[in-house]
């Protein structure tokens, strides 16, 4: 509002509060009233609680012709009150003050004195608030107030005309005339309005001090401030306190608003909730009803209780909430009835229960669509010019471009009733869900134990679709059921089992896929990194401890780094071997022997996906370290491994070796071994797996194939003292042939690696 609007204060300028521009009219501190002959006057006698202006007095000018009012100021807002045939009220004197701005400029201002009827008695000064109403120009009331000082015998100077609101702040009243000052009688601390006697509203005492100003009570708190009838310092009846400081004033009910009168949280003016609670207005602390989202928004198309309006509920529980309009899905995502409530006397859907009646009225199958019989062959068809026809487009599946259906045909099934079961309950947790070009949403999968086995369900971002996918793509539950089915119904056609397939739909592209791996975060699409221990592998470094041993001082270490988040490194020793549930059937080591060899570990964590547990990494240095020596059971000294999220090292240190003469050796004949081989192999998605048994070193073995490509999962499956049997993994992208020349260098023999 610009500063020429604002109402200048009352009396020593305190300035009228008013936040909106309102219609003029006659106001305290107004300085739009003015006689024709251009001499200011102060606000209406009524304004004050005086008589009104007499129609007839110059600075009324007449009585207006449509009402009872001065035609005065009419141009300018709405005149002054007046009457007819009585004396009216004194025009009140005038005087002129002047101030000096900042900028050098002088600001004159026209205070009159007004004297207020029912203050006449006053015999000490008393500062008085004024109130004016105004109607605006939207039809809403503006109360406007001011406070003015009131002198002894009821008289203040009134602001009549100045530059503007802040020309008025620097003007200072006159003083107050020397038959107005305070009656020396009156007492310096006054007197509570109520020990008076003070006439209500007006705060001039009537026995003891009569004349004297008196301290008024207390206002009434209103709004938010309003106490409570239940409170001890109110004990309201009827609405209203009964004992206290705020007696006889309004109280808030105890009880609550229940049903369709509890008010909705959302509701900022009038209630604001929190934690399901009002925080402000007079159902402050009270339950307040949030408007239900997700499954739970009404259907608008429930006309008991929602009926929606524009989007809106207009009854029950949820008036006023945002409702859901019943959209059914696109036709070739039509849902079997079963999916959608079962079919309804109308042959459409019923509508799924928990999700308030979701499809109802929907077209649904029953079964499948039959495809249209054959028409009898019509001999013009031999005669229609092929290349001029239409190109028929793609079925669905173009949305995955040539071929979006893979059929996987993995060593691993599953029964399609235990997916189909599956498909529907995770289809249903990841609705709404996105996946993203790259990071950690680019899949959104979960994983089910089948088996020795899993089998993965997963939704990952396909940008390859040829639609306008942008970054990120959302899953909806019946595009995520609807694809899936189709790829379990359209691969392994004709067998019980099923073995894998991936389908695109839009942008999201599912599948339905196995792995051997039991971890939650392995997935066979996005697997963890599986490093394999390296050991120290000399002719001095094979311990005399054999590999049970070791894993039973192990897991004493693994208790200390628990959950891993810090780094850990211990030295232990024989007494510290832990043999409870470890070694099953087999006798336990003695903890009794190696007391000379000192056991020590160490486990620096970093950030990354931890594709080993402790205990597991352990298993791994006794997979890889724990079988050399005489007996292929010894543990090496060194061995460290990567699990991803962070290193395990481990070190053996035993007594020093006894010096003995060196004897001549004896040359002993070397014992024949037959040099034989074998090779299998299985094919997965995303590797190839090997097994070969081979009796030549296994180091040497592992170098030669390590030029095929990255080898993991590296696993002695068994082993005796001169034949090995081991598994491991090398990529897809393998070139014919490697593994099997790869073993005759090692070996020098041929082999043939069977399916």
């Amino acid at each position: 509002m610009h500063s020429k609007d604002l109402s200048l204060a009352l009396g020593l300028l305190a300035q009228l509060v008013s936040a909106q521009e309102v219609t003029p009219a006659p106001r305290p501190g107004s300085y739009s009233l003015l006689r024709r002959d251009g001499t200011p006057t102060a606000a209406c006698p009524e304004q004050f609680g005086n008589p009104l202006m007499n129609c007839n007095d110059p600075a009324c000018g007449g009585k207006s012709d449509t009402a009872q009012v001065c035609k005065n100021n009419s141009g300018n807002g709405k005149p002054c009150q007046c009457q007819i045939g009585t004396a009216g009220a004194p025009v009140p004197s005038n005087t002129k003050v002047t101030a000096t701005n900042s900028a050098g400029s002088t600001i004159v201002g026209v205070y009159a004195l007004v004297t207020i009827d029912k203050y006449k008695s006053l015999k000490q000064q008393q500062t008085v608030t004024f109130t004016q109403t105004s109607t605006g120009k939207d039809g809403k009331e503006t109360v406007a107030a001011a406070a003015a000082v009131v002198a002894a015998g009821g008289v203040a100077w009134i602001l009549g005309t100045g530059a503007d609101a802040a020309g008025a702040a620097l003007l200072k009243a006159p003083s107050t005339p020397n038959s107005n000052k305070d009656d020396p009688g009156c007492p310096a601390k006054k007197n509570k309005c109520k020990d008076c006697k003070a006439v209500s509203g007006i705060n001039i005492c009537v026995t003891p001090n009569g004349g004297c100003g008196c301290e008024p009570e207390e206002q009434c708190p209103a709004g938010d401030a309003k106490p409570k009838c239940s409170d001890k310092e109110c004990t309201g009846q009827n609405d209203k306190c009964t004992v206290g400081k705020n007696k006889d004033c309004a109280c808030k009910s105890a009880s609550c608003p229940t049903g369709d009168k509890q008010p909705q949280c959302d509701n900022k003016e009038k209630c604001s909730g929190k934690d399901g609670k009002c925080t402000l207005g007079d159902n402050k602390d009270c339950a307040c009803k949030s408007c239900p989202t997700g499954d739970k928004q009404p259907q608008c198309d429930n006309k008991e209780k929602c009926s929606g309006k524009d989007g809106k509920c207009t009854l029950g529980d949820d008036n006023g909430c945002a409702c859901k309009e019943n959209a059914c899905p696109e036709k070739r995502y039509t849902p079997f009835c079963d999916f959608c409530g079962n079919k309804g006397s109308d042959g459409k859907c019923k509508g799924i229960a928990d999700k308030n009646n979701l499809w109802k009225g929907c077209d649904c199958w029953e079964e499948p669509p039959n495809p249209v019989d054959y028409p009898q062959l019509d001999q013009a068809l031999l005669k229609v010019d092929v290349e001029g026809l239409p190109k028929i487009s793609p079925s669905s599946y173009s949305y995955g471009g040539d071929d979006p259906l893979k059929c996987q045909n993995l060593s691993y099934d599953a029964k399609r009733d235990v997916l189909q079961k599956s498909i529907a309950e995770w289809c249903k947790s990841v609705n709404s869900k996105e996946v993203t070009k790259s990071g950690a949403t680019e899949f959104n999968y979960k994983r089910y134990d089948y088996d020795y086995y899993s089998y993965w369900l997963a939704a990952g971002y396909d940008g390859k679709s040829g639609g306008n996918c942008g970054d990120k793509a959302k899953i909806t539950e019946i595009n995520c059921v609807s694809t899936m089915m189709e790829a379990l119904s359209d691969c392994n056609i004709g067998q019980d089992k099923f073995k894998g397939a991936e389908l695109t739909d839009g942008c999201v592209r599912y599948q339905i896929t196995f792995s051997r791996s039991k971890k939650d975060n392995d997935p066979p699409f996005k697997p963890l990194t599986q490093e394999l221990a390296t050991c120290a592998n000399g002719n001095d470094d094979v311990s005399a401890v054999p590999f049970n041993f070791w894993q039973g001082v192990s897991k004493k270490f693994c208790k200390d780094v628990g959950d891993g988040k810090t780094a850990k490194k211990a030295e232990l020793k024989n007494t510290d071997l832990q043999t409870r549930s470890l070694f099953g059937r087999t006798p336990p080591p003695n903890p009794k022997a190696y007391g000379d060899w000192k056991f020590f570990f160490e486990w620096e964590p970093k950030s990354g996906t931890c594709a080993k547990t402790c205990d597991e990494a352990m298993s791994s240095f006794t997979n890889s370290c724990g079988h050399y020596g005489n007996q292929g059971n010894n543990m090496l000294k060194k061995g460290t491994v990567d699990t991803g999220c962070g290193k395990y090292t481990y070190r053996l240190e035993g007594p020093p070796p006894p010096t003995k003469p060196t004897p001549t050796p004896t040359p002993t004949p070397t014992p024949w071994i037959p040099n034989t081989t074998d090779c299998r192999q299985w094919f997965s998605l995303f590797f190839i797996r090997f097994g070969i048994t081979f009796n030549t070193d296994e180091g040497k073995m592992r170098d030669e194939l390590k030029g095929c490509g990255a080898i993991t999962d590296w696993k002695i499956e068994e082993q005796t003292s001169v034949r090995k049997y081991i598994t491991f993994n090398l990529p897809v992208a393998l070139k014919a042939g490697c593994v099997e020349r790869a073993m005759k260098t090692a070996t020098g023999l041929d082999t043939k690696c069977l399916m």
